[in-house]
C-alpha cells in the first residue's frame, strides 16, 4: 500500500511538472559546489518556471558570474570573499572540510595541504573558476540555481547560487 502511493505521488508529480514546454525544471540532487565534474541529465522534479524568469535569471548570474570571475582572475580573495553566502563561509573554513579537499589526487600530488579559507581560494578556485562562462541554470527553488558549462555536450556544475538578501551569493 505504502509502496502504491509513493509511486502515484512520484507520477502524478512527474505529469504535472511536465506540462508546459517553456519551463525550466530543477534537479535538487546534491553536487558538491567547487565540483567540476560532468552531472548526468536531470529527471523533471517539482519547480517550474516560465521561459521569460530563466531568461531574467539567466542574465542576471551572467552578470553575477562575469564580475565574480574577474575578481578571481585578479586573485582578490577578500573581494571574493564578499560573493559567498555564510553557509558556504562555514563550510569551506571548516579543518574538516579542508582535510577532506587536501585529499583530492591533485592537491595531494602536489603536496599541497589547506589549512585555511585563503588557501582554497589559491589552490582549487582559482584554478578551476578563472575562466568559466555560463551556459545553462536549473532552478532548485525562486531562490536557488545551480550554474552550468557545458563541455562537448557534458554539463558540468560551475555554481550552487541563492538569492541572499537580493544579490546572488555562491551557496
Amino acid at each position: 500500500m505504502k509502496k502504491d502511493m509513493i509511486f502515484l505521488l512520484v507520477f502524478l508529480l512527474l505529469f504535472f511538472s511536465c506540462k508546459s514546454d517553456d519551463a525550466v525544471v530543477a534537479n535538487s540532487s546534491p553536487v558538491p559546489v567547487e565540483s567540476v565534474e560532468p552531472t548526468s541529465s536531470p529527471a523533471p522534479e517539482e519547480f517550474v518556471v516560465t521561459q521569460d524568469v530563466y531568461d531574467e535569471t539567466f542574465a542576471q548570474i551572467e552578470a553575477f558570474m562575469g564580475e565574480l570571475t574577474q575578481v578571481i582572475q585578479k586573485k582578490d580573495y577578500d573581494k571574493w570573499l564578499s560573493y559567498l553566502s555564510k553557509e558556504y563561509l562555514d563550510t569551506y573554513s571548516s579543518p574538516e572540510k579542508l582535510k577532506e579537499l587536501s585529499e583530492v589526487p591533485r592537491l595531494k600530488k602536489a603536496g599541497i595541504t589547506l589549512k585555511s579559507l585563503k588557501d582554497y581560494f589559491i589552490y582549487v578556485v582559482v584554478p578551476s573558476r578563472s575562466n568559466v562562462r555560463l551556459d545553462k541554470i536549473e532552478f532548485i527553488d525562486k531562490d536557488s540555481v545551480k550554474a552550468f558549462m557545458i563541455i562537448k555536450e557534458t554539463p558540468y556544475l560551475i555554481y550552487n547560487l541563492k538569492k541572499v538578501d537580493g544579490a546572488w551569493k555562491i551557496f
